[in-house]
């Protein structure tokens, strides 16, 4: 126990035994299991020059970060050639949450204590998964080499396999109403009828058997087992193309739209161009809510105006409806107008009390049912192209795959194909910014995005040569900023033409602070600046998307990306950014659209933030009229 903490230690250990303040009294081998790892914990505050009380939110950050690194370079556990388990990670953790929860104790015994909640943003049992070897690593999105057999098995599960899981389930249960009492037993096990079930590929293996004479549980329960698969599978779908949480999938409502033939809990518009039929999933949002659930839409796909084939996450929810329909028709109460709903006695009752909305902990069971079997998880290598490890995948056959990972990995290939999605995202998806802009959306195919960045540098030079000879407009903010270069740009072109200048423009552009930066999408703000531009090259990154961009991070680089240089040449620029966000603000909610106004405050947000950084005034709203 490092030195000055061992009187912390003994009230610690004291108030657990007499005064808990989190659970029930323990006993002292409990107590012994809850403080395993505080000689640890206390030797690393110790570090830190401080105490408890001096302690906050980052540096509880910066805790978790080296306990990180410790596990990436396979020092936390010697002996292991894989990633610790959960039961090593949480030894490590535990501490710190009964630390929070004996602080007042602690307090009161005139001893040093904690004054923060270490968990505030993300509960001990999020971490412990995220740092172990039985979940994907923190924030990362779920590989594509596993994202694409997933979405594969799940898509060939549409159709057929629905149509005949929905026969045999309605048979199972007429069979019941039929031959209902034990003195049918025989004439029920006689009526069994003989099911076989199709291929999912040609010269495959059907994709559900049932033996032949099999008893009548037996058959059942492989019905059963065989819905789970169906359902899990339309699940996944849901939630890969959708970003849902758990909970706005299971409140999603049941029905079918007599006009349009769709589901009734799905919405089709045309989009603003007339080009595409979008697909809008209706459901009620629990989470980043202002107390209140709240109606909301999530697009969950697209298809081209006209199409009658439906995008497959709406081909999911039909599928969903249509397989659950017999236990629809004899529910009762919420569970009748519910889509995910689950009878909790299989088939041998048809009371209708017994159908009940599905739970989470269900809906994740099933998933993992499909997952288990529908995917031939070691012809997967053991090596991702990026260099993940997917023997974790493997082992546990997709067992540690979340909804919040299909999230991750949506987030991450939308913003693979355009940046400027990062603000409609986090408007969508109700994350707060730097939640969308941290290391869990970073791109996984640097050879990709060294192409991207290639372009979008060329795309600046062009802006940049073009506002030079005349041939674009002087306008905007951008246009104001380059005209202090105007004479530099065109000596540097001088007597060149095409892509030639633009090739000189781009190396000029990439040793120059421009002042084109902009915190909040991870890159630069126009997502133009070539990747050796100088605001990468002072926070270390050598790329768009640093992966440990904190480590260099100096007062000079920017709030939440870290890699955009900061100084009193911007202070104008933010002023004037964040005035024209609130003004829109404003309108935006004078003329009743609460949509636009939420994403302009994001973004004057961040703008305020930046003005902060700089010592800089943040002008009031009496002060905005143009």
């Amino acid at each position: 126990m490092p030195d000055g903490f061992q009187e912390v230690a003994k009230v610690l250990v004291w108030s657990l035994l007499v005064d808990p303040r989190g659970e029930a009294t323990r006993n002292i081998q409990s107590v012994c299991l809850k403080v395993t790892g505080l000689d640890r914990v206390l030797a690393w505050v110790a570090r830190t020059g401080g105490g408890l009380a001096d302690l906050d939110e980052e540096q509880f950050e910066y805790f978790l970060d080296e306990l990180e690194d410790e596990i990436d370079a396979g020092r936390l556990d010697s002996s292991r050639s894989q990633r610790p388990t959960q039961g090593t990670v949480r030894v490590l953790i535990a501490p710190w949450h009964v630390l929070r929860d004996q602080a007042p104790a602690m307090a009161e015994a005139g001893v040093d204590a904690l004054t923060f909640d270490p968990f505030v943003h993300q509960s001990p049992t999020s971490i412990v998964i995220s740092m172990s070897g039985d979940g994907p690593r923190k924030g990362d999105p779920i590989p594509d080499e596993v994202a694409v057999a997933v979405v594969q098995a799940a898509t060939a599960m549409l159709g057929t396999p629905a149509d005949e899981v929905e026969s045999a389930l309605r048979s199972c249960m007429e069979l019941r109403r039929t031959y209902q009492g034990g003195r049918h037993k025989v004439k029920f096990k006689a009526s069994l009828p003989e099911r076989s079930f199709s291929p999912l590929a040609e010269d495959g293996e059907p994709w559900l058997e049932v033996p032949a004479g099999a008893p009548w549980r037996v058959y059942e329960s492989i019905i059963e087992h065989g819905l789970r698969r169906v359902v899990g599978a339309c699940a996944t779908l849901v939630f890969a193309c959708g970003g849902q949480r758990s909970s706005e999938v299971l409140a999603v409502e049941a029905g079918i739209d007599p006009q349009t033939g769709l589901p009734a809990c799905v919405e089709r518009s045309r989009s603003d161009t007339h080009t595409f039929d979008l697909y809008w999933l209706n459901s009620t949002r629990f989470k980043m809510t202002d107390g209140e659930p709240e109606k909301d839409q999530w697009l969950i796909g697209c298809a081209t105006a006209g199409d009658t084939e439906l995008p497959d996450a709406v081909q999911a929810i039909a599928t969903i409806h249509q397989v659950l329909a017999p236990f629809r028709e004899i529910a009762e109460g919420d569970a009748s107008t519910r889509l995910l709903i689950n009878r909790y006695n299989g088939f041998r009752s048809l009371r209708g009390d017994l159908v009940r909305p599905m739970s989470y902990h269900t809906l994740r069971d099933w998933m993992h049912v499909f997952l288990a079997e529908a995917i031939e998880w070691s012809a997967l290598p053991d090596v991702a192209r990026d260099g993940t490890d997917l023997t974790t995948f493997k082992r546990l056959k997709g067992a540690n795959i979340s909804s919040r990972g299909w999230r991750r990995t949506l987030v991450q290939f939308l913003l693979r194909v355009d940046g400027r999605m990062t603000l409609p995202l986090a408007r969508r998806l109700r994350h707060k910014m730097h939640n969308v802009i941290n290391g869990a959306y970073q791109s996984n195919d640097p050879a990709l995005m060294e192409e991207v960045n290639d372009a979008m540098a060329r795309t600046l030079a062009r802006t940049i040569v073009g506002i030079s000879d005349g041939s674009r407009p002087v306008t905007g903010w951008l246009g104001d900023l380059l005209t202090t270069h105007i004479d530099e740009v065109r000596e540097l072109t001088c007597g060149l033409r095409g892509e030639e200048a633009v090739t000189k423009v781009q190396a000029w552009a990439s040793k120059r602070q421009l002042g084109l930066f902009e915190s909040g999408a991870g890159k630069c703000g126009l997502r133009l600046m070539p990747r050796h531009a100088l605001c990468h090259l002072v926070a270390g990154s050598a790329g768009w998307w640093s992966r440990q961009p904190a480590d260099n991070r100096t007062d000079e680089n920017c709030a939440n990306c870290k890699l955009c240089v900061v100084d009193s040449e911007h202070l104008h620029f933010w002023t004037s950014r964040y005035a024209a966000a609130r003004r829109q603000v404003l309108i935006s909610r004078t003329i009743g659209r609460e949509e636009e106004a939420w994403v302009h405050a994001g973004q004057a947000a961040t703008a305020r933030n930046m003005l902060k950084r700089l010592d800089g005034r943040i002008p009031p709203d009496n002060e905005l009229e143009d």
